[in-house]
């Protein structure tokens, strides 16, 4: 009898607890956009002549975003989007740019801080990147053109997402958003047979978009 006691306790525990789990679950879709300051890294980095400057690029980011915000102050969020990375070496008038184009997949935990219409909030989470294109493009040198580099370039380019931001609720079933992060990437992008060198890609982006509380 102590038993059947104790499993029909357990089963109305259940019966409680997962209502008021669901009553705490809210989803949201959405757009974002902003900027993305772009470089890449190479280890061991090779020597530039004194002439020559090196920098990222700058470019925009375009994408959308689906949110699972559960129990209160916790959420998750698939975020795919479009961007561009690289990084630029100049002399002069001469200017070779190297870049890749990629669709991303960025799955992000989130916490969220405080309530009301004002909700600061930090995230992590892996950033796995679809390499669609990746080319060098030479600028101011007499010999001016693109090489496609897809054949000695990693197809996948994965990586790990951290930063924060908040989100201002402008309305009850809309919030707008603003946050800046940093993604490390992980993954040797340079698959040339025989180089031994790794080729990875890092950025800081600072985005702003709208959620549509569902």
């Amino acid at each position: 009898m102590t038993k059947f006691r104790n499993i029909l306790l357990a089963l109305c525990l259940v019966s409680v607890s997962v209502p008021y789990s669901f009553s705490q679950t809210q989803f949201g879709l959405g757009l974002r956009t902003g900027i993305d300051f772009s470089t890449i890294s190479f280890d061991p980095e090779a020597p530039l002549a004194p002439t020559v400057t090196k920098s990222g690029l700058t470019t925009f980011v375009i994408g959308a975003v689906a949110e699972l915000q559960f129990a209160g102050m916790f959420a998750a969020e698939i975020e795919p989007r479009y961007i561009l990375k690289g990084i630029k070496y100049e002399s002069g008038a001469a200017k070779q740019t190297v870049s890749t184009s990629q669709l991303e997949l960025p799955l992000h935990f989130k916490v969220k801080f405080l309530k009301g219409s004002v909700r600061p909030f930090a995230f992590v989470g892996p950033n796995l990147g679809i390499v669609l294109t990746a080319k060098s493009k030479l600028e101011g040198t007499g010999n001016d053109g693109e090489t496609d580099l897809k054949n000695t370039t990693s197809s996948t380019d994965f990586g790990l997402d951290f930063g924060g931001g908040a989100e201002f609720k402008v309305a009850s079933n809309i919030a707008i958003t603003g946050d800046v992060r940093y993604t490390l990437g992980l993954s040797n992008l340079d698959t040339t047979p025989g180089i031994t060198s790794t080729t990875k890609t890092r950025g800081f982006q600072i985005l702003f978009g709208a959620l549509f509380l569902l």
